[in-house]
Protein backbone atom coordinates (compact mmCIF):
# COMPACT_ATOMS: atom_id res chain seq x y z
CA UNK A 1 0.00 0.00 0.00
CA UNK A 2 1.28 3.12 -1.18
CA UNK A 3 1.79 5.96 1.84
CA UNK A 4 2.05 9.91 0.74
CA UNK A 5 1.68 12.55 2.85
CA UNK A 6 -1.13 14.96 2.57
CA UNK A 7 -0.14 18.72 1.47
CA UNK A 8 -1.05 21.12 3.86
CA UNK A 9 -2.57 24.12 1.94
CA UNK A 10 -3.79 26.50 4.74
CA UNK A 11 -3.17 26.88 8.55
CA UNK A 12 -3.92 28.78 10.90
CA UNK A 13 -3.97 29.16 15.09
CA UNK A 14 -7.75 28.08 15.08
CA UNK A 15 -8.61 26.86 11.76
CA UNK A 16 -6.91 24.16 9.57
CA UNK A 17 -7.79 22.87 6.62
CA UNK A 18 -5.78 19.75 4.75
CA UNK A 19 -6.27 18.62 0.95
CA UNK A 20 -4.75 15.60 -0.07
CA UNK A 21 -3.10 13.65 -3.03
CA UNK A 22 -4.29 9.87 -4.55
CA UNK A 23 -3.84 7.22 -2.00
CA UNK A 24 -2.77 7.58 1.42
CA UNK A 25 -2.56 6.90 4.55
CA UNK A 26 -2.04 10.53 6.72
CA UNK A 27 -2.45 10.87 11.17
CA UNK A 28 -2.58 14.20 12.25
CA UNK A 29 -3.78 15.60 15.72
CA UNK A 30 -5.80 18.39 16.80
CA UNK A 31 -6.24 19.16 20.86
CA UNK A 32 -4.69 15.76 21.65
CA UNK A 33 -7.27 13.95 18.92
CA UNK A 34 -5.32 11.95 16.82
CA UNK A 35 -7.28 11.13 13.15
CA UNK A 36 -6.28 8.90 10.08
CA UNK A 37 -7.67 9.33 6.41
CA UNK A 38 -6.83 6.16 4.56
CA UNK A 39 -7.93 5.03 1.40
CA UNK A 40 -7.51 1.76 1.27
CA UNK A 41 -9.17 0.86 -2.21
CA UNK A 42 -10.67 -2.37 -1.11
CA UNK A 43 -11.96 -3.22 2.60
CA UNK A 44 -12.67 -6.81 1.22
CA UNK A 45 -9.20 -8.23 0.51
CA UNK A 46 -7.41 -10.02 2.82
CA UNK A 47 -4.69 -7.69 3.56
CA UNK A 48 -7.12 -4.83 4.85
CA UNK A 49 -7.34 -5.84 8.36
CA UNK A 50 -3.40 -6.62 8.59
CA UNK A 51 -2.76 -3.18 7.06
CA UNK A 52 -5.67 -1.49 9.45
CA UNK A 53 -4.22 -3.24 12.56
CA UNK A 54 -0.51 -1.75 11.87
CA UNK A 55 -1.82 1.93 11.08
CA UNK A 56 -3.96 1.69 14.35
CA UNK A 57 -1.30 0.93 16.32
CA UNK A 58 1.18 3.19 14.70
CA UNK A 59 -0.79 6.46 14.75
CA UNK A 60 -3.29 5.26 17.80
CA UNK A 61 -6.72 7.06 16.30
CA UNK A 62 -9.31 8.11 17.98
CA UNK A 63 -11.22 9.05 14.65
CA UNK A 64 -10.27 7.09 11.53
CA UNK A 65 -11.86 7.87 7.77
CA UNK A 66 -11.68 4.85 5.54
CA UNK A 67 -12.47 6.04 1.63
CA UNK A 68 -13.19 3.71 -1.42
CA UNK A 69 -13.59 0.64 0.45
CA UNK A 70 -15.81 -1.05 -2.66
CA UNK A 71 -18.11 -3.16 -0.59
CA UNK A 72 -21.52 -2.05 1.07
CA UNK A 73 -24.21 -3.56 2.98
CA UNK A 74 -24.12 -6.96 4.46
CA UNK A 75 -20.95 -7.82 3.70
CA UNK A 76 -20.03 -3.77 5.55
CA UNK A 77 -21.43 -4.82 8.55
CA UNK A 78 -19.29 -7.89 9.11
CA UNK A 79 -16.24 -5.65 8.46
CA UNK A 80 -16.67 -3.27 10.61
CA UNK A 81 -17.65 -5.86 13.37
CA UNK A 82 -13.93 -6.63 13.24
CA UNK A 83 -12.46 -3.42 13.44
CA UNK A 84 -11.35 -2.15 17.08
CA UNK A 85 -13.49 1.03 16.99
CA UNK A 86 -17.35 0.57 19.43
CA UNK A 87 -18.86 3.49 16.69
CA UNK A 88 -19.07 3.83 13.47
CA UNK A 89 -21.35 6.12 9.93
CA UNK A 90 -20.98 5.53 6.56
CA UNK A 91 -21.78 6.54 3.25
CA UNK A 92 -22.35 3.21 1.27
CA UNK A 93 -20.31 2.40 -2.49
CA UNK A 94 -21.70 2.32 -5.44
CA UNK A 95 -20.19 -0.92 -6.36
CA UNK A 96 -16.60 -0.11 -6.61
CA UNK A 97 -16.74 3.41 -6.84
CA UNK A 98 -16.86 5.97 -3.71
CA UNK A 99 -17.86 5.65 -0.14
CA UNK A 100 -16.68 6.95 2.93
CA UNK A 101 -16.45 5.39 6.59
CA UNK A 102 -16.03 7.29 9.97
CA UNK A 103 -15.03 5.07 12.76
CA UNK A 104 -14.38 5.81 16.58
CA UNK A 105 -13.77 5.26 19.74
CA UNK A 106 -15.51 5.64 22.70
CA UNK A 107 -12.96 8.45 24.23
CA UNK A 108 -14.39 10.80 22.01
CA UNK A 109 -18.01 12.18 21.03
CA UNK A 110 -18.80 12.66 17.80
CA UNK A 111 -21.79 14.46 16.43
CA UNK A 112 -23.09 13.87 12.57
CA UNK A 113 -24.18 17.35 11.00
CA UNK A 114 -24.56 16.64 7.31
CA UNK A 115 -24.21 13.41 5.45
CA UNK A 116 -24.02 13.16 1.78
CA UNK A 117 -23.12 10.53 -1.15
CA UNK A 118 -19.94 12.14 -1.51
CA UNK A 119 -18.98 13.49 1.96
CA UNK A 120 -19.68 13.20 5.92
CA UNK A 121 -19.82 16.08 8.12
CA UNK A 122 -19.35 15.62 11.65
CA UNK A 123 -17.90 17.34 14.65
CA UNK A 124 -16.00 16.23 17.89
CA UNK A 125 -14.39 16.39 20.83
CA UNK A 126 -12.82 14.65 23.68
CA UNK A 127 -15.16 12.93 26.21
CA UNK A 128 -14.02 16.01 29.29
CA UNK A 129 -13.63 18.62 27.17
CA UNK A 130 -16.55 21.25 26.24
CA UNK A 131 -14.89 22.59 22.66
CA UNK A 132 -15.64 21.08 19.53
CA UNK A 133 -13.82 20.37 16.09
CA UNK A 134 -15.58 20.26 12.97
CA UNK A 135 -14.18 17.16 10.92
CA UNK A 136 -15.62 16.63 7.06
CA UNK A 137 -14.46 13.36 5.49
CA UNK A 138 -15.01 13.81 1.55
CA UNK A 139 -14.37 11.32 -1.50
CA UNK A 140 -14.74 13.84 -4.19
CA UNK A 141 -16.05 12.79 -7.75
CA UNK A 142 -13.60 13.05 -10.73
CA UNK A 143 -15.39 14.88 -13.04
CA UNK A 144 -13.95 18.30 -12.51
CA UNK A 145 -17.74 20.30 -12.51
CA UNK A 146 -19.99 17.60 -10.19
CA UNK A 147 -16.36 18.03 -8.14
CA UNK A 148 -17.19 22.31 -8.08
CA UNK A 149 -20.52 21.13 -6.81
CA UNK A 150 -19.19 19.48 -4.24
CA UNK A 151 -16.85 22.46 -3.24
CA UNK A 152 -19.91 24.89 -3.25
CA UNK A 153 -21.60 22.34 -1.19
CA UNK A 154 -19.16 22.63 1.37
CA UNK A 155 -18.49 26.14 1.52
CA UNK A 156 -21.67 26.28 3.21
CA UNK A 157 -20.62 23.92 6.22
CA UNK A 158 -18.13 26.23 7.68
CA UNK A 159 -18.15 26.42 11.47
CA UNK A 160 -19.45 30.06 12.45
CA UNK A 161 -17.85 29.93 15.40
CA UNK A 162 -14.40 30.09 14.23
CA UNK A 163 -13.56 26.99 15.31
CA UNK A 164 -11.27 24.13 14.15
CA UNK A 165 -12.47 22.89 10.85
CA UNK A 166 -10.67 20.29 9.18
CA UNK A 167 -11.54 18.49 6.21
CA UNK A 168 -9.78 15.09 4.54
CA UNK A 169 -10.36 12.75 1.60
CA UNK A 170 -9.57 11.78 -1.16
CA UNK A 171 -9.80 15.12 -3.62
CA UNK A 172 -9.36 13.49 -7.01
CA UNK A 173 -7.18 16.54 -7.84
CA UNK A 174 -4.02 18.28 -7.97
CA UNK A 175 -2.95 21.13 -6.28
CA UNK A 176 -0.80 22.22 -8.84
CA UNK A 177 0.70 21.11 -12.59
CA UNK A 178 3.84 19.91 -11.15
CA UNK A 179 2.18 16.92 -9.30
CA UNK A 180 1.45 15.51 -12.98
CA UNK A 181 3.94 12.81 -13.16
CA UNK A 182 3.62 9.10 -13.32
CA UNK A 183 0.87 7.12 -15.16
CA UNK A 184 -2.01 7.08 -12.58
CA UNK A 185 -2.56 10.59 -12.77
CA UNK A 186 -1.76 11.43 -16.78
CA UNK A 187 -5.86 11.79 -16.74
CA UNK A 188 -5.88 14.99 -14.32
CA UNK A 189 -5.53 18.08 -16.49
CA UNK A 190 -4.18 21.46 -15.19
CA UNK A 191 -7.83 23.16 -15.23
CA UNK A 192 -8.46 20.74 -11.69
CA UNK A 193 -5.59 22.44 -10.41
CA UNK A 194 -6.34 25.87 -10.98
CA UNK A 195 -9.96 25.13 -9.66
CA UNK A 196 -8.60 23.56 -7.15
CA UNK A 197 -6.37 27.06 -6.17
CA UNK A 198 -9.43 28.96 -6.23
CA UNK A 199 -11.32 27.07 -3.72
CA UNK A 200 -8.62 26.67 -1.38
CA UNK A 201 -8.87 30.69 -0.92
CA UNK A 202 -12.43 30.53 -0.83
CA UNK A 203 -12.29 27.90 1.70
CA UNK A 204 -9.60 30.44 3.77
CA UNK A 205 -12.12 33.20 3.20
CA UNK A 206 -14.73 31.27 4.41
CA UNK A 207 -12.31 30.17 7.74
CA UNK A 208 -11.52 33.76 8.39
CA UNK A 209 -14.90 35.94 7.97
CA UNK A 210 -16.47 34.01 11.30
CA UNK A 211 -13.43 35.97 13.69
CA UNK A 212 -13.81 39.21 11.47
CA UNK A 213 -17.89 39.42 11.23
CA UNK A 214 -20.19 36.80 13.26
CA UNK A 215 -22.63 35.48 11.70
CA UNK A 216 -25.59 37.75 10.98
CA UNK A 217 -28.75 35.92 10.82
CA UNK A 218 -30.18 32.86 12.23
CA UNK A 219 -28.93 29.45 11.49
CA UNK A 220 -30.88 25.97 11.82
CA UNK A 221 -28.82 24.03 14.24
CA UNK A 222 -27.74 20.63 13.68
CA UNK A 223 -30.11 17.46 13.62
CA UNK A 224 -31.76 16.40 16.52
CA UNK A 225 -31.13 19.77 18.23
CA UNK A 226 -32.73 22.78 19.40
CA UNK A 227 -31.38 26.19 19.29
CA UNK A 228 -31.47 28.91 22.25
CA UNK A 229 -30.82 32.19 21.36
CA UNK A 230 -29.80 34.22 24.77
CA UNK A 231 -29.13 37.89 25.80
CA UNK A 232 -28.61 40.27 28.73
CA UNK A 233 -28.92 43.56 29.45
CA UNK A 234 -28.22 46.35 32.05
CA UNK A 235 -28.87 49.47 32.77
CA UNK A 236 -26.74 52.11 32.67
CA UNK A 237 -28.06 54.35 34.93
CA UNK A 238 -28.70 52.04 37.89
CA UNK A 239 -26.72 48.95 37.54
CA UNK A 240 -30.60 47.41 36.95
CA UNK A 241 -30.31 43.89 34.82
CA UNK A 242 -32.44 41.65 32.93
CA UNK A 243 -32.21 38.89 30.46
CA UNK A 244 -34.09 36.97 27.75
CA UNK A 245 -34.01 34.15 25.38
CA UNK A 246 -36.20 31.75 22.78
CA UNK A 247 -35.97 28.54 22.15
CA UNK A 248 -36.61 27.37 18.42
CA UNK A 249 -36.31 24.05 16.36
CA UNK A 250 -34.77 23.74 13.01
CA UNK A 251 -37.47 24.72 11.16
CA UNK A 252 -37.35 27.83 13.59
CA UNK A 253 -40.53 26.81 14.92
CA UNK A 254 -40.95 29.12 18.30
CA UNK A 255 -41.06 26.70 21.21
CA UNK A 256 -40.89 28.89 24.30
CA UNK A 257 -39.52 31.84 24.97
CA UNK A 258 -38.26 33.76 28.68
CA UNK A 259 -37.34 36.76 30.36
CA UNK A 260 -36.59 37.77 34.25
CA UNK A 261 -35.42 40.49 35.90
CA UNK A 262 -31.87 40.12 37.34
CA UNK A 263 -30.91 43.04 39.79
CA UNK A 264 -28.33 44.85 40.12
CA UNK A 265 -25.11 42.92 38.76
CA UNK A 266 -22.90 43.73 36.01
CA UNK A 267 -23.28 43.33 32.00
CA UNK A 268 -21.83 40.16 31.42
CA UNK A 269 -23.19 38.83 34.44
CA UNK A 270 -26.71 39.46 32.46
CA UNK A 271 -25.37 37.81 30.19
CA UNK A 272 -24.37 34.73 31.88
CA UNK A 273 -27.89 35.16 33.56
CA UNK A 274 -29.52 34.29 30.00
CA UNK A 275 -27.58 31.60 29.09
CA UNK A 276 -28.22 29.81 32.64
CA UNK A 277 -31.83 30.70 32.38
CA UNK A 278 -32.37 28.77 29.05
CA UNK A 279 -30.40 26.44 29.65
CA UNK A 280 -32.59 25.62 32.37
CA UNK A 281 -35.88 25.68 30.77
CA UNK A 282 -34.23 23.60 27.57
CA UNK A 283 -33.47 21.09 29.99
CA UNK A 284 -36.91 21.17 32.01
CA UNK A 285 -38.56 20.31 28.65
CA UNK A 286 -36.43 17.47 28.02
CA UNK A 287 -34.09 18.59 25.60
CA UNK A 288 -30.81 17.33 25.40
CA UNK A 289 -28.84 18.61 22.31
CA UNK A 290 -28.67 22.38 22.63
CA UNK A 291 -26.93 25.19 20.16
CA UNK A 292 -26.63 28.44 22.19
CA UNK A 293 -25.78 31.63 20.39
CA UNK A 294 -25.15 34.74 21.71
CA UNK A 295 -24.04 37.67 21.02
CA UNK A 296 -20.89 38.78 23.67
CA UNK A 297 -17.46 36.96 22.63
CA UNK A 298 -16.62 37.21 26.02
CA UNK A 299 -19.29 34.47 27.60
CA UNK A 300 -18.01 32.65 25.17
CA UNK A 301 -14.50 33.08 25.97
CA UNK A 302 -14.91 32.61 29.51
CA UNK A 303 -17.32 29.23 29.24
CA UNK A 304 -14.41 27.48 27.05
CA UNK A 305 -11.10 28.56 29.60
CA UNK A 306 -13.37 27.22 32.49
CA UNK A 307 -13.03 30.47 34.34
CA UNK A 308 -14.46 29.45 37.62
CA UNK A 309 -12.43 31.31 39.65
CA UNK A 310 -13.80 34.53 37.67
CA UNK A 311 -14.36 36.15 41.80
CA UNK A 312 -17.61 38.19 40.12
CA UNK A 313 -18.70 35.60 37.89
CA UNK A 314 -20.31 32.99 40.52
CA UNK A 315 -23.37 32.46 37.92
CA UNK A 316 -20.08 30.96 35.49
CA UNK A 317 -19.82 27.96 37.59
CA UNK A 318 -23.58 27.08 37.72
CA UNK A 319 -23.34 27.29 34.07
CA UNK A 320 -20.33 25.07 33.46
CA UNK A 321 -22.04 22.63 36.17
CA UNK A 322 -25.01 22.64 33.93
CA UNK A 323 -22.66 21.78 30.79
CA UNK A 324 -21.01 18.80 32.60
CA UNK A 325 -24.81 17.12 32.91
CA UNK A 326 -25.58 14.22 30.56
CA UNK A 327 -26.46 16.02 27.10
CA UNK A 328 -24.41 17.86 24.07
CA UNK A 329 -24.25 22.05 24.29
CA UNK A 330 -22.04 23.66 22.27
CA UNK A 331 -21.87 27.84 21.67
CA UNK A 332 -20.89 30.65 18.94
CA UNK A 333 -21.04 34.29 18.83
CA UNK A 334 -23.60 35.55 16.06
CA UNK A 335 -23.94 39.45 15.74
CA UNK A 336 -26.37 41.64 17.36
CA UNK A 337 -29.18 41.20 14.99
CA UNK A 338 -28.97 37.87 14.91
CA UNK A 339 -29.15 38.12 17.89
CA UNK A 340 -32.40 41.06 17.70
CA UNK A 341 -35.47 38.60 19.58
CA UNK A 342 -33.47 37.25 22.53
CA UNK A 343 -33.03 41.14 22.93
CA UNK A 344 -36.57 41.82 22.72
CA UNK A 345 -37.22 39.37 25.37
CA UNK A 346 -34.91 41.17 27.52
CA UNK A 347 -37.01 44.29 27.72
CA UNK A 348 -40.26 42.79 28.89
CA UNK A 349 -39.10 41.52 32.03
CA UNK A 350 -40.96 42.51 35.24
CA UNK A 351 -39.05 44.26 37.74
CA UNK A 352 -41.48 43.81 40.77
CA UNK A 353 -40.91 39.94 40.47
CA UNK A 354 -37.47 37.85 40.32
CA UNK A 355 -39.34 35.06 39.05
CA UNK A 356 -38.88 33.55 34.88
CA UNK A 357 -41.54 34.57 32.79
CA UNK A 358 -42.11 32.54 30.01
CA UNK A 359 -43.52 32.91 26.66
CA UNK A 360 -45.34 29.93 24.82
CA UNK A 361 -45.96 32.11 21.53
CA UNK A 362 -44.15 35.26 20.52
CA UNK A 363 -45.02 38.24 22.34
CA UNK A 364 -47.12 40.48 20.54
CA UNK A 365 -44.49 43.32 21.05
CA UNK A 366 -41.80 40.84 18.71
CA UNK A 367 -44.45 39.05 16.96
CA UNK A 368 -43.66 41.02 14.16
CA UNK A 369 -39.53 40.59 14.69
CA UNK A 370 -40.11 37.51 14.57
CA UNK A 371 -42.02 36.78 11.34
CA UNK A 372 -39.25 38.51 9.86
CA UNK A 373 -36.55 37.53 11.19
CA UNK A 374 -34.05 36.36 8.89
CA UNK A 375 -32.29 32.99 9.03
CA UNK A 376 -30.08 30.81 6.51
CA UNK A 377 -31.54 26.95 6.46
CA UNK A 378 -28.63 23.94 5.63
CA UNK A 379 -28.95 20.65 4.48
CA UNK A 380 -30.19 17.42 6.85
CA UNK A 381 -28.28 14.92 7.89
CA UNK A 382 -29.40 11.45 6.62
CA UNK A 383 -27.25 8.28 6.90
CA UNK A 384 -26.62 5.06 8.85
CA UNK A 385 -25.33 5.50 12.21
CA UNK A 386 -23.56 2.55 14.57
Amino acid sequence: MRRAMMDMVATRKTNLLWFSKLPFIISITLFMTSLMFWNCQDAASPSFSSYHKDYVHEFRPKIVAIFEPRISGALTDRVLRKLPFNHSIRVEAQGFSGGVWILWDDSVVVEVLHIANKFINDRFRLEDELVWSQFTAVYANLKKGIRENLWETLLTLCPNDASPWIIGGDFNSIASKEERRGPIIKHVTTSGAISMTKYTKRFLLAMIMPILQPRDSWMRPALGYVKLNSDGSRQVSNDHATCGGVLRDANRQWIMGYTKYIGVCSAIESEFWGVYVGLLEAWSLGYRKVEVDVDCADVIMHIKRQDKEQPRLSILVHILSMIERTWMVSFQQVSSRANQIADGLTKLANHDSLEVSRFENPPSSIATLFLHDEWEGGPQANGRVS
